[in-house]
């Protein structure tokens, strides 16, 4: 049988609350980034206004709905580089070999 020891080496992280938190900060910031993407891709009008609140002009070509729906994509990654960062370290320390056998 195969014997993994997973919780040996999830004691051996020692995550921090605060880092937790940052990784769930920086989780919510990309969920929210994507739907809203989602949101701004599938208007429910088929149009969408370009600007800020309620002066800019309204557009329905689906190229600029795409492309502006591309930019909070884009904008999403600020959010996903580091807590995909802060993950492949947490993964590469989960996988790292235990020292001595139990």
């Amino acid at each position: 049988m195969l014997k993994l020891r997973v919780r040996e080496r999830w004691q051996r992280l020692q995550i921090s609350g605060s880092d937790q938190v940052v990784m769930l900060l920086l989780s919510v910031m990309v969920g929210l980034c994507i739907a809203a993407a989602y949101w701004t891709a599938h208007p429910k009008s088929g149009c969408i206004r370009l600007g800020r609140g309620n002066s800019g002009p309204i557009s329905c070509d689906p190229q600029v709905i795409a492309g502006e729906a591309m930019n909070i994509v884009l904008f999403s990654l600020l959010f996903a580089v580091p807590l995909l960062y802060i993950l492949g370290r947490l993964l590469v320390q989960l996988f790292r070999p235990l020292n001595a056998p139990p």
